[in-house]
């Protein structure tokens, strides 16, 4: 009896090691990463600070854990069932977004409507220039289809996001005659608001064009809008920003639902 005792003590020795080991690794990788983005993009966004959060929130907790503090059974209990059911729904939400990446846009739609992202003075970022390399072929291939270039002008940026925009898809030859420019929008919602002016009705087909993450919520975010012939066009991402860009398209998706933005 008492060597089964001390075996199932070192069982649970080696799990609460484990454990540890998890989050220490967990911590140590967040602040790792959230060094490597800042290195990347800077303060671009407040966003990337989640990853510093994340990663000492996980330090914390394995110093707590390495310390022996005990926490009582109902409070345990209660923090386990909100970390299982938040990482369910994340989960949950992270595959539908996932699955929005690599959705395929119907072919001859009536307009384009490509959305807007940060302008380097003058210059589309890489983000953009993402967004509108995925949308030429598209436009190639369907030469009735008239692309709406939406975004206004922001903190650094010398001409508005859909004059960029627009410029760029001249110089890779597509015809002025096509391209409308909404230039007032400030987010999504906006530019999927104004650019609706545009079309000649809310059952007009539109292919929405933005980075893969991005197509999900703006799908949602044109039904709410009453724009219900709507597919998307995802383009990549830059690589090393690809786990800041889920994630907070995941809190994104939750918030919209929650506050009724979306349904």
């Amino acid at each position: 009896m008492r060597q089964e005792n001390l075996k199932g003590k070192k069982v649970e020795r080696k799990r609460m090691n484990f454990g540890q080991s998890s989050l220490l690794i967990a911590g140590i990788l967040c602040i790792v990463y959230f060094i490597v983005i800042m290195a990347y993009a800077g303060w671009t966004s407040l966003f990337h600070v989640i990853w510093l959060f994340m990663g000492i929130g996980f330090l914390v907790i394995q110093h707590l854990w390495h310390r022996g503090i005990v926490l009582p059974m109902n409070i345990k209990v209660s923090l386990l069932i909100l970390v299982v059911a938040g990482c369910v729904l994340f989960l949950a939400v992270l595959l539908s977004v996932i699955k929005g990446a690599n959705e395929r846009p119907k072919p001859d739609a009536k307009y384009m409507l490509i959305l807007g992202a940060q302008v380097n003075g003058r210059k589309v970022s890489r983000s953009l220039r993402q967004r509108l390399d995925a949308a030429i072929p598209y436009l190639m291939d369907n030469p009735d289809t008239i692309v709406i270039v939406s975004g206004g002008k922001g903190s650094g940026e010398d001409v508005t996001e859909a004059f960029a925009m627009s410029e760029y898809l001249k110089k890779k030859g597509i015809a002025e005659s096509r391209i409308c420019s909404e230039e007032k929008a400030t987010n999504t919602n906006e530019n999927i608001m104004y650019s609706a002016k545009f079309m000649t009705s809310k059952d007009a087909s539109c292919v929405v064009v933005s980075n893969g993450f991005h197509i999900v919520r703006s799908l949602k975010l044109c039904k709410s809008q009453n724009l219900t012939n709507v597919s998307g066009l995802g383009s990549n991402s830059v690589p090393i920003m690809v786990p800041t860009y889920y994630t907070r398209e995941v809190l994104a998706l939750i918030k919209d639902y929650l506050v009724g933005n979306i349904k």
